[in-house]
């Protein structure tokens, strides 16, 4: 199984987001698959920032080596942040989520 030890040593080795390693990578180096990726990288997160880019050119994790590339991780974090707001707030006005919502209820025995 891996562990968040191998994640930190092959991260160790991808300094920059121009080295960033594709999730799907890591799986492989590690023999895992990308959710667990992701969790090993949530467990990393408390110890070590972890760079993060969606950038078409260099996707996925990395150390980041320069204050511009922390600025990036971050404004990338708070996009995934409005985006997932975004999907919420029209859920909760989609047609039909209150019958949706009264359906549960009565599936899972609230009232």
């Amino acid at each position: 199984m891996a562990t968040t030890d191998q994640l930190r040593e092959i991260l160790s080795r991808h300094r920059g987001l121009k080295n960033a390693i594709r999730v799907q990578t890591l799986a492989e180096l590690l023999g895992t698959d990308p959710r667990q990726v992701r969790r090993l990288k949530r467990e990393l997160a408390d110890e070590m920032l972890i760079g993060s880019s969606c950038d078409a050119t260099n996707p996925g994790y990395f150390l980041p080596e320069t204050q511009e590339e922390i600025d990036a991780t971050l404004m990338n974090y708070r996009a995934r942040i409005r985006a997932l707001f975004s999907l919420i707030k029209a859920t909760q006005g989609a047609a039909g989520i209150e019958q949706f919502m009264t359906q549960m209820r009565l599936e899972f025995g609230g009232s």
